[in-house]
């Protein structure tokens, strides 16, 4: 994109996904994953299932970037919902 360009759709939605997971608390974070790990994916529109498949995508990116060495303890250890709150020091 050059200067002169106004941003695509894609690219202000971008932004303001970061915006948004950027000010928000870890544990609201790690809450907020763990609520999709609730969803039965299932009974899902394959639409409205890769839209929780990205979201879970960009939360999983933004806790990997407040804390690395934790979200790898969660990610190499169990990777359920319990380890996820251990890992980052949240309780339900």
């Amino acid at each position: 994109m050059t200067t002169n360009q106004r941003p695509s759709a894609a690219d202000a939605a971008r932004a303001k996904m970061t915006a948004l997971l950027t000010s928000q608390t870890t544990a609201k974070l790690v809450e907020a994953f763990c609520l999709t790990e609730r969803l039965d994916m299932r009974s899902m529109s394959s639409d409205d299932a890769a839209a929780v498949f990205l979201t879970r995508g960009k939360l999983m990116d933004e806790l990997e970037r407040r804390d690395a060495e934790a979200f790898a303890t969660w990610i190499d250890g169990r990777a359920d919902e319990g380890a996820l709150r251990a890992a980052y020091g949240v309780t339900a």
